[in-house]
């Protein structure tokens, strides 16, 4: 598949069918997610993959999907696998110490880079996953035993899409293309 068609194809897939994936699948997923680009090469991420289903469920009944903390979004139970991308601030605090004002704004960042990887390759392997950042963070971090200075950013289910997906309506491209300052006019050469 050209690039081009990968960036074309992805959708946010919330429905997943029962076939298995591979281990070896999702480690090939997760190098590319790790071959991302990261503000002084820092890598503050590490990832954790859940196959259990009490878990997957557990993981599930944490997330929220509108402002009523109480709507969760089911749909994650149907993926087999999930993995969470676990952000580590302390690697950013390490090397810059005080003058990097926001750690955490860098580590988002970086994390960004490997969610768009992450993505995008599970589109060229064949695979189906959504971006999911609306969970309680801290029942997160106690389901997952994570240590101090580690925590959950991203939740990826994983899997074979049960459908296409819908491509959602975007802006206008010329809309939010300004050239030189901000609310000029992208026509032009």
């Amino acid at each position: 598949m050209q690039f081009k068609d990968v960036i074309d194809k992805r959708r946010s897939i919330r429905a997943f069918t029962d076939k298995k994936v591979e281990d070896a699948q999702i480690m090939e997923l997760l190098a590319m997610a790790h071959k991302a680009p990261s503000g002084g090469n820092l890598c503050p991420w590490e990832f954790i993959i859940i196959r259990d289903q009490e878990r997957i469920k557990a993981i599930t009944e944490n997330t929220f999907a509108s402002s009523n903390p109480k709507l969760t979004q089911a749909w994650i139970a149907t993926a087999p696998v999930i993995v969470v991308v676990c952000g580590l601030p302390g690697k950013i605090t390490e090397r810059y110490g005080n003058v990097m004002k926001d750690v955490r704004e860098l580590m988002l960042q970086d994390i960004g880079a490997v969610v768009e990887n992450f993505l995008l390759g599970a589109v060229d392997m064949g695979l189906a996953s959504c971006w999911v950042v609306g969970f309680h963070k801290e029942p997160l971090k106690k389901l997952l035993a994570l240590p101090e200075g580690v925590e959950p950013t991203v939740v990826l289910p994983l899997g074979y899409g049960a459908n296409e997906g819908v491509l959602r309506p975007r802006p206008e491209l010329a809309a939010i293309v300004h050239r030189e300052l901000y609310g000029s006019s992208s026509s032009g050469s």
